[in-house]
């Protein structure tokens, strides 16, 4: 997780855990599918009952936007593999190339919903 929440590298993973690049690329693409696989549905997911859909739409109503239930934002993810064609597409505002990525999370942070594909950091949010 450190590795990922500091933007590293797969060649900088592969440095600080003194293993091949294959070794990291493999492990990190199987390490993913898991984390997905098996911690989404816990940590992801939309208000079920009356009780969570009250307590967040009673936040946003007390903020002026009644009927609301998350916040949506674009989050860019440093893509410091793009391809040299693709760079112009990939790089906005942050300067560098990324993929964004649609995040909907409720006022208390937690992560409702992630969009299942990204789109060119150049895009606006």
């Amino acid at each position: 997780l450190y590795i990922i929440g500091q933007g590293a590298t797969t060649q900088m993973a592969c440095d600080l855990n003194c293993c091949s690049y294959a070794v990291m690329s493999n492990f990190l693409h199987e390490w993913t599918a898991w984390l997905v696989h098996t911690q989404y549905t816990k940590h992801v997911r939309l208000p079920e009952t009356a009780e969570e859909i009250q307590h967040v739409t009673g936040v946003y109503e007390k903020l002026g936007f009644p009927g609301a239930i998350c916040s949506i934002d674009g989050v860019h993810i440093h893509w410091n593999c793009a391809h040299s064609t693709q760079c112009a597409a990939h790089t906005g505002k942050e300067g560098f190339p990324t993929r964004v990525f649609n995040v909907a999370c409720d006022h208390s942070r937690r992560v409702l919903h992630v969009i299942d594909h990204s789109h060119p950091g150049a895009r606006n949010d």
